[in-house]
């Protein structure tokens, strides 16, 4: 039905209306859309909008399925990706490549279309995202966004100046005093946040952070996401970029400082 895409990342103009990205539409998992393409040749398929949100570097992509035109067929979606004009591509499980071929003979551009997030899956995703938010909002915090050095590079707790806020002597005071910022902070309501701006890049914070952009999924309260022990902290010195390597028993997050 139509040429398959030559990329697999994700552009500010989207082809396809990414309900998922607007505040309205942030918690739900499912609604009504229209079919747009069908792609044998990738298993595919694109809508004119869609609530499932593509996977990147940052996090999984939604799952769940899609029931297409009059006789409802049913389509599974394990992944889903953009191409570089903003058109989202729906990745069917290859146990229904058949009714995918039926459907490219017989269905229309503009069949209507029930598209269902797997809300399981969007939780757990929107959790662990939603954590490390946190933990960026954390660690620019305390270090007011930078990481000092040593001239040389050196890489260890005498490289470190005093941190922003807090009187943190070593990579330890660092360690605890994330800690307690993210525990203070999941102890509160604080709402998400997400704005626009004016180039249509969106922000995500939480309550009064600094929102940050983001095209990923959150939950819509800081005391939603999970539990989150800071293990360790450590520098990184990786091709001549300065980083800040937070180790927890969630996952490791390197943030860029």
């Amino acid at each position: 039905m139509n040429d398959a895409p030559t990329h697999e990342w994700m552009n500010p103009e989207r082809a396809t209306m990414a309900l998922y990205r607007m505040e309205e539409f942030a918690d739900k998992t499912n609604t009504l859309g229209f079919l747009k393409g069908i792609y044998p040749q990738i298993n595919a398929v694109t809508f004119d909008r869609t609530l499932f949100c593509p996977g990147s570097s940052e996090q999984l992509s939604d799952v769940g399925c899609v029931r297409v035109g009059k006789n409802r067929v049913r389509l599974n979606i394990e992944n889903v990706f953009a191409d570089e004009t903003g058109k989202i591509f729906h990745s069917v499980d290859p146990k229904h490549h058949k009714r995918l071929l039926k459907l490219a003979d017989n269905a229309a551009t503009g069949d209507p279309v029930e598209i269902n997030v797997n809300p399981n899956h969007r939780d757990a995703i929107a959790q662990a995202h939603s954590s490390e938010h946190l933990i960026a909002n954390a660690v620019e915090t305390l270090t007011d966004g930078r990481l000092y050095f040593e001239s040389g590079g050196t890489l260890d707790e005498r490289g470190y100046h005093k941190f922003i806020g807090e009187q943190i002597k070593n990579l330890e005071d660092l360690r605890l005093a994330i800690q307690k910022m993210i525990s203070e902070i999941r102890g509160t309501s604080m709402p998400r946040n997400i704005v626009f701006s004016e180039n249509g890049d969106r922000r995500v914070g939480f309550g009064d952070m600094n929102p940050t952009r983001c095209e990923g999924t959150h939950v819509p309260f800081a005391n939603l996401t999970p539990r989150i022990t800071v293990d360790n902290v450590h520098p990184l010195l990786q091709n001549g970029a300065k980083k800040l390597v937070v180790v927890s028993s969630t996952y490791r997050n390197q943030i860029q400082l």
